[in-house]
């Protein structure tokens, strides 16, 4: 299992600035008294709080969101539903999240470009995604080359797991941790059928989508794809850990 408390590789002497991005996956939409609320995705808060406790463990001070607007009409990113719902601040972290009008960054290859944008070469950046993600994202930061941060993985379920299996945050006490868990996502079962129905079925999707990315070796052919539909996405789990998987408008 990865060490969750670790962050890179890299020598410290390397980078003065380390920066830790939850790569996060869409956002939904409800009416709340009359009107339209985005809101994180399941999948989406358990990588920013991943994100946060490998931060705040690893005392580094900086997050970036490639904030993919999942909703046309809806100028907030799943980076501002985050901070709205649990500023990084509480964490003393500070959040920067990164947008783009013309394309909403709603793939991952633009999400990449947009990062790639945003860091130095010789920036070091632990990138905190969910498992089934994390080929593709190091497929894309490949094709940047020269271009590219230094990146290392931290896989989201490695984190949640291992708070999880050990109720590190609760003092051992895994019934308030199971409790705490379920109110916190608003799910009604636990970690593991998050694993064994939510995160396969995104697994066994993911195959598609990397053939895609195979033939379009920067990312091109889905960008094309999400330009030519002009659509979005809502990816996520629902209350049993079942995968949603929504087109957004």
């Amino acid at each position: 299992m990865t060490d969750v408390r670790r962050t890179s590789e890299t020598s410290p002497d390397t980078c003065i600035d380390p920066i830790v991005v939850p790569f996060t996956y869409s956002s939904g939409c409800e009416v709340k008294d009359g009107e339209h609320v985005i809101s994180p995705s399941r999948l989406s808060l358990m990588a920013y709080d991943a994100a946060c406790y490998i931060a705040t463990n690893s005392g580094i001070k900086r997050l970036v969101i490639a904030g993919e607007q999942s909703y046309a009409h809806h100028t907030q990113t799943t980076g501002d539903a985050l901070q709205l719902h649990t500023p990084a601040e509480q964490y003393g972290l500070d959040l920067t999240v990164l947008r783009n009008e013309d394309n909403r960054l709603l793939n991952t290859p633009h999400q990449v470009d947009a990062l790639s944008d945003e860091f130095k070469p010789e920036d070091v950046v632990t990138v905190v995604c969910w498992g089934f993600h994390e080929k593709r994202i190091r497929h894309g930061f490949k094709s940047k080359r020269e271009l590219a941060p230094v990146v290392d993985f931290v896989r989201v379920e490695d984190v949640i797991g291992h708070l999880w299996d050990t109720a590190a945050l609760w003092g051992g006490d895994h019934h308030a941790m199971a409790r705490e868990f379920r109110d916190r996502y608003d799910l009604e079962v636990g970690w593991e059928s998050v694993m064994d129905r939510g995160l396969s079925a995104f697994e066994h999707r993911e195959r598609l989508t990397r053939v895609a990315m195979w033939f379009g070796k920067n990312g091109w052919l889905l960008k094309l794809l999400t330009r030519a539909r002009g659509t979005g996405r809502y990816d996520d789990i629902d209350k049993l850990a079942m995968p949603i998987m929504d087109t957004t408008h």
